[in-house]
């Protein structure tokens, strides 16, 4: 007759030591969705191994300690969530910021430009008289002088 096998396979013939909750590396694989080599580095990190590790022997895990585990490694995923539309939202607000500054422009630029525009627009309007016949010139020199007057009036503050 053959002997009664070892304490370290009797769960596998669902004897005393059996439990549901005690895996392998692959059941725990199976069940978790993680690869064997995730496995392995979770191993490395702290994953919790159920008994005393024997060389040659299968690791063994408890389901729950090992769930447990991962569970405390990955933190609240709410609080991942947060941190990242608190990002999202700061860059946001950067960018309409930005957007902003580059929308507004300095009120002197803009009234150097508007005097620029309208001291090259007078000396066009009174270079006019000199491109006509001599028999008029004087008459329209009056006149550009008298509008440009006129406006000079009406915007004085």
């Amino acid at each position: 007759m053959m002997e009664a096998p070892d304490d370290q396979d009797e769960w596998l013939e669902g004897g005393p030591a059996a439990d549901s909750a005690i895996v392998d590396k692959h059941g725990l694989a199976a069940l978790t969705g993680f690869s064997l080599a995730e496995i392995d580095r979770l191993m490395r990190v702290g994953l919790p191994i159920s008994g005393e590790r024997r060389r040659g022997a299968a690791m063994r895990f408890s389901v729950p300690a090992a769930v447990q585990w991962l569970i405390a490694r990955q933190g609240d995923p709410m609080d991942e969530a947060k941190r990242r539309s608190i990002e999202a939202t700061a860059r946001k607000r950067e960018a309409e910021a930005s957007k902003l500054e580059d929308r507004f422009i300095d009120i002197e630029i803009i009234e150097a430009a508007i005097k620029d525009g309208v001291a090259k627009f007078q000396a066009e309007l009174q270079s006019i008289p000199a491109r006509l016949p001599p028999e008029v010139r004087e008459l329209v020199k009056a006149e550009i002088t008298g509008a440009i007057n006129r406006l000079a009036a009406s915007v004085q503050p």
